[in-house]
């Protein structure tokens, strides 16, 4: 009976986290004169890259999960159209036919020049039916600054401008929708950041918001902290439900085009924002360096993954004694890429445009973050006489699919490794690797979706009979 509790328990939490995430913001006109847009990706899948889309009539960079060449999370495009979103849960079931949320962003970002574009798009997909239920916030180049809550056949529409203080904050609940307020303490603790006074600008959002680790009762700034919150050692918190969450797995804030008209810009954490370096990155440089985006993956986005392992010690909970070391590590490099970004912007638009010259500004940018890793890795190894745990990784292409798919498990050392498949109420649904030895890299399985019924489930990884990562698995007819 303890077990089966234990396993209800668990179950809940599992589905109650894998669908309750993201944070975003839109901001009409930031202390530069440009608008804003901040997501938090809450998501367990942490193999993310930024990668170059030269697609037409528009280009566009955009947060995507590792190789995906069809949908996008987070862009912005060169005309200076961008967007975000975020799930919602009082708008109706989502249904199984229809687009889904990443391919609505990546059409967006490839077609779309204004917010009234992409307004445009949702009438016409009111009729054609989306698949799921989201907030989308988005900027433009002519003063567009709008939250679309779009149901699966309809929307409402929030400006910005006409906000309070000139922004809007969602996180898991349309304003238009139930009074299912999922997500609510983050969106309060968000809106109190930015409402604090002082500059709103791309530094409040990257290093303020992203890593925010505060409780509505519960502070642990300055870190280390140094008490007791709860029941748990001195020094460790929760970070459940606060904005920098336990599955943030990347964070992107993205300046758009202002008065003076230098190109947006997209500043990406790749892996969580508390472990991590946001860096740069511009359309207009017509690439994407290889520290972000290859035939392997994001090198930065694995390396940051591993850093995670030296501050949580659960899945829910940090030590902040680690965590506010490697801040430390991180500062001076942070704040020189910052600054060196500033200068550009304030060059004007001349500074942009040279495409290679671009490029190689966003080359060095890369190299500098990897190189602080590096003398990180080779800090914590000196310190601990032992190499970083790398965290084991779980992903399903394509997904959502029908027919067959592949289930892709990645380990770092040879190792014991199960993958169970529930269904939304926490039933087994299907065993696609039984317990066997695998070994490093890369294992794939084949997953067929027969006996499988339409709807969402949710992978789970076990490794040496431990729950070691999970993932969202949507399957269609």
């Amino acid at each position: 009976m303890i077990y089966k509790r234990f396993k209800q328990l668990f179950f809940f939490t599992l589905t109650a986290g894998a669908i309750f995430g993201c944070t975003i913001a839109v901001v009409a006109e930031s202390e530069n004169g440009t608008p804003l847009l901040w997501k938090n990706r809450d998501v367990h899948n942490v193999d993310q890259e930024v990668r170059y889309f030269d697609t037409t009539p528009y280009r566009f960079v955009a947060n995507v999960y590792r190789g995906e060449t069809h949908r996008a999370w987070a862009g912005i495009n060169e005309a200076g159209f961008a967007i975000v979103n975020t799930d919602t849960y009082n708008q109706g079931s989502w249904g199984t036919g229809g687009l889904d949320d990443g391919e609505i962003m990546f059409w967006s970002l490839s077609n779309c020049l204004t917010v009234g574009d992409f307004q445009d798009y949702l009438d016409s997909t009111n009729t054609t039916v989306r698949r799921s239920t989201h907030c989308y916030g988005v900027i433009d180049a002519f003063g567009g600054a709008i939250i679309y809550e779009a149901g699966r056949y309809d929307y409402e529409r929030y400006d910005a401008w006409a906000a309070p203080g000139g922004y809007l904050v969602r996180t898991n609940y349309a304003d238009c929708g139930s009074d299912s307020l999922v997500g609510e303490e983050r969106r309060l603790r968000a809106e109190e950041i930015i409402s604090l006074p002082g500059s709103i600008d791309a530094y409040l959002f990257l290093y303020i918001l992203a890593r925010d680790l505060v409780l509505h009762d519960f502070d642990p700034y300055p870190l280390p902290f140094s008490g007791v919150y709860d029941t748990l050692p001195s020094g460790i918190i929760s970070t459940k439900y606060t904005l920098n969450r336990y599955y943030t797995s990347s964070s992107s804030v993205i300046q758009g085009v202002g008065k003076s008209e230098c190109p947006g810009v997209l500043w990406e954490y790749l892996g969580q924002p508390i472990v991590s370096i946001p860096v740069p990155i511009w359309v207009q440089a017509g690439e994407v360096p290889a520290g972000l985006c290859s035939s392997t993956g994001s090198e930065l986005c694995h390396m940051a993954n591993e850093f995670k392992s030296l501050v949580y010690t659960s899945p829910t909970t940090v030590n902040t004694y680690p965590l506010a070391e490697l801040l430390d590590f991180y500062f001076d490099t942070e704040e020189r890429i910052y600054h060196d970004v500033e200068e550009l912007y304030l060059a004007g638009p001349s500074a942009f445009a040279d495409s290679s010259n671009l490029a190689a500004t966003e080359h060095d940018f890369v190299d500098r973050v990897t190189s602080i890793y590096y003398d990180l890795r080779e800090l914590f190894v000196r310190e601990y006489g032992n190499s970083l745990p790398s965290g084991a990784e779980l992903d399903i292409y394509p997904n959502p699919f029908n027919g067959t798919g592949s289930v892709n498990v990645f380990v770092h050392s040879p190792v014991i490794a199960e993958v169970r498949l529930y269904n939304m109420t926490g039933h087994l649904a299907a065993t696609p690797l039984n317990s066997r030895l695998i070994f490093a890299g890369k294992t794939t399985i084949r997953l067929t979706t027969e006996s499988l019924q339409s709807g969402i489930y949710f992978a789970s990884l076990l490794l040496d009979g431990q729950v070691s990562a999970t993932t969202k698995v949507v399957i269609v007819e």
